[in-house]
């Protein structure tokens, strides 16, 4: 008799130590807001919060309208974590030489600093790395729009 009784009390123990998760439709809205909700002034609150790319046209390093905008977003955010410096990453599409590409990787990367630096956020906070074609961000693809995804500055908080 004590061997059924310590075995269904074992059985409730462990059945109601298995209780699962609810899935993601299931948690409650504050649960749901809290998952996701990064720590202010770290990179995922920069990626959270702010367009970290700026996009060019085809063999070109000057910035565009909406880049000025993403930009003066970037700006704004480092503006308030003085603590936080960047990277930014100057990509190109795969067409062209690699020297060639590096070359316009680093103009992109440039004429985003020069921009930051010019809303007031210190060169020294802020770092320039070319990968011209070395590194894609939107991929291997031969299609215009990889091509255009491709061609682009990112921001990356340190």
């Amino acid at each position: 008799m004590n061997l059924k009784i310590t075995t269904a009390l074992a059985a409730a123990i462990v059945l109601g130590a298995c209780h699962t998760p609810p899935c993601d439709d299931e948690l409650t809205q504050g649960e749901a807001g809290m998952e996701g909700t990064a720590i202010p002034g770290t990179a995922q609150d920069f990626i959270q919060h702010v367009p970290n790319q700026v996009f060019f046209e085809f063999n070109k390093s000057s910035l565009t309208s909406e880049a000025h905008h993403n930009l003066a977003k970037q700006a704004e955010w480092l503006s308030k974590y003085p603590q936080v410096g960047a990277v930014i990453e100057g990509h190109a599409d795969k067409r062209g030489t690699r020297e060639y590409n590096l070359a316009l990787g680093e103009r992109r990367a440039v004429a985003a600093k020069k921009y930051l630096e010019h809303k007031g956020i210190a060169a020294s906070r802020l770092k320039t790395v070319s990968y011209g074609k070395d590194v894609l961000p939107a991929g291997q693809g031969d299609d215009e729009v990889t091509h255009q995804k491709n061609r682009t500055a990112i921001t990356k908080p340190e």
